[in-house]
């Protein structure tokens, strides 16, 4: 197909051709204008520029996040200052409830009268050391610490005298510990106060 080289393609042939929406009629006898005619041929490549600037925007818009990117500096820095906050406050938390610090050891003895008994610091936990010297020898004793209202807050058992269980840290207050045979009898209690 023979295409007279004096009839130009109009603009908006040029923008169409461009773009690349054109039939496929069309784009033979656009093609083949094109190979002749140095002005219609920079006409339409000038025509594609803004198309062209736009596609290549739209890609770089588009293109993803590197998977990597949070290394970044402008995102690193404020990453590691949100770590640090939390293994600051996770050891301040830890130092607050007391789960770092070693356990108080403390011997308890039967008292008579007004004393209270023994003494403890609040807010640590406690290796608690019941005397049982005296009481009838049994499989396991039942222990409890009570509130001074009588409300049970820790619950245990020791199989042998001498030996030492570990109570969590409570808050100042006047507690008691009971000691109870395998068959639930009440045998001894001592009084324990946690102050601040």
């Amino acid at each position: 197909m023979s295409y007279d080289i004096g009839c130009h393609l109009d603009p908006d042939e040029l923008e169409r051709c461009a773009l690349k929406r054109i039939s496929a009629a069309e784009q033979e006898r656009f093609e083949e204008h094109l190979l002749v005619c140095d002005g219609c041929r920079e006409a339409c490549e000038s025509a594609g520029e803004p198309a062209r600037a736009l596609r290549s925007a739209a890609a770089v818009w588009q293109e993803p996040e590197p998977r990597w990117s949070w290394l970044k500096p402008r995102r690193l820095v404020p990453a590691m200052a949100a770590l640090a906050v939390c293994f600051v406050g996770a050891i301040a938390i830890s130092n607050f409830t007391g789960k770092s610090q070693a356990p108080v050891a403390i011997q308890l003895t039967a008292v008579r009268g007004v004393s209270a008994g023994a003494v403890a610091p609040a807010g640590r936990p406690l290796s608690l050391t019941p005397d049982l010297n005296g009481l009838a020898p049994d499989t396991s004793y039942r222990l409890e610490l009570v509130n001074q209202e009588g409300k049970v807050v820790w619950q245990g058992a020791i199989s042998r005298p001498e030996t030492a269980v570990a109570v969590p840290a409570h808050q100042a207050g006047v507690f008691f510990m009971r000691i109870y045979s395998s068959t639930g009898e009440l045998l001894r209690e001592y009084g324990l106060t946690v102050s601040k």
